[in-house]
């Protein structure tokens, strides 16, 4: 592939799925500095792999990057620093940031929830909800079975239902 082709479908690429990363990113990190910073990290990995992508699995490149971008935000968490702040998220620490700013109270309520959901259940829920994939699309991206899928999202309501989040 000729650099300036492969420039071309990179910005192509940018242009349809940086919102939605930048979302799923911010709905899995609780912060727009850090969702912005994983955005870049998974768009650089995007540019450094897109020769190797052939939609393995039957995959689409959608579904190869929502994993990147999934991927990316789990290796943000799993250092010491995203986990100890993931771990005291409070009503504090969110009413003072600035993405906050404009929602209502219910929905504030309902997001700190959703944020305290363990990890597993809440990215099925982000991308079922706010990214409106289906239960097919989420089992592809994440690699586990449709069932399995069903049953995160099944657990993820309940725990927001019993507010143990």
């Amino acid at each position: 592939m000729a650099d300036e082709e492969r420039e071309m479908q990179f910005d192509k690429l940018m242009e349809a799925y940086q919102n939605d990363i930048l979302r799923l990113c911010y709905g899995m990190l609780d912060n727009m500095t850090d969702a912005e910073d994983a955005l870049q990290d998974t768009f650089v990995k995007v540019w450094k792999s897109m020769h190797r992508y052939q939609g393995k699995n039957s995959s689409s490149i959608y579904t190869w990057i929502y994993r990147i971008a999934i991927n990316t935000c789990k290796d943000y968490l799993r250092l010491r620093y995203f986990k100890r702040k993931k771990d005291t998220v409070t009503d504090d620490s969110i009413a003072n940031d600035e993405n906050y700013a404009d929602m209502s109270f219910q929905y504030y309520e309902l997001w700190m929830d959703i944020a305290r959901l363990p990890e597993k259940n809440k990215v099925v829920l982000l991308l079922y909800h706010y990214h409106h994939m289906s239960i097919t699309n989420i089992a592809r991206i994440l690699r586990i079975s449709q069932p399995a899928v069903s049953k995160r999202l099944h657990k993820a309501y309940m725990l927001l239902k019993e507010g143990n989040a």
